[in-house]
């Protein structure tokens, strides 16, 4: 199968979102929202989410339990309005549930939660691992960005392939 190169247009329709329906409101009134998956990192990296919440974003990121309910909700709230195109968060803050929070918020962690059978795969090589005197102590799996971009900002002095 040949693989097609995202073109600029697939990604500008990105940046428009996606409408998905959210649970309803108390009285059974229904929320349709048009919504995007914002990067954790890159709220972190932009000071979206702040620095006395980044232990807290992080642990979100691993998948980790968060803890602090306090730091949880503040990072929660920072994705969501940052996942919300319309209506507009500033709108809407006020009446949103924590159902519809919970659901905005599951909503944009899809790609983190993608990375959960990488972490089992880890997980049974580490246990084989331990178990096996036929295998290496240590196991290096690179996994590297072909962006040249990225590749320029890693400092690295060789670019993707064919780019």
């Amino acid at each position: 199968m040949v693989k097609k190169i995202t073109s600029i247009g697939d990604l500008d329709n990105l940046k428009k979102g996606e409408v998905v329906e959210l649970p309803p409101f108390d009285e059974g009134t229904p929320l349709t929202a048009r919504l995007k998956r914002p990067s954790l990192l890159t709220l972190c990296k932009n000071g979206t989410i702040p620095n006395t919440l980044l232990a807290t974003a992080q642990k979100i990121y691993e998948g980790e339990k968060h803890g602090d309910i306090k730091s949880f909700s503040e990072v929660l709230h920072a994705v969501v309005k940052s996942a919300l195109i319309e209506p507009k968060y500033e709108k809407v803050k006020d009446i949103l549930t924590d159902e519809q929070l919970t659901a905005i918020f599951n909503y944009t962690q899809t790609g983190v939660l993608a990375l959960l059978p990488f972490r089992k795969f880890r997980e049974k090589i580490e246990e084989f691992k331990k178990n096996s005197n036929r295998f290496a102590q240590h196991l290096h799996i690179p996994l590297q960005s072909g962006s040249n971009k990225i590749l320029k900002m890693m400092k690295r002095p060789y670019r993707g392939k064919g780019k």
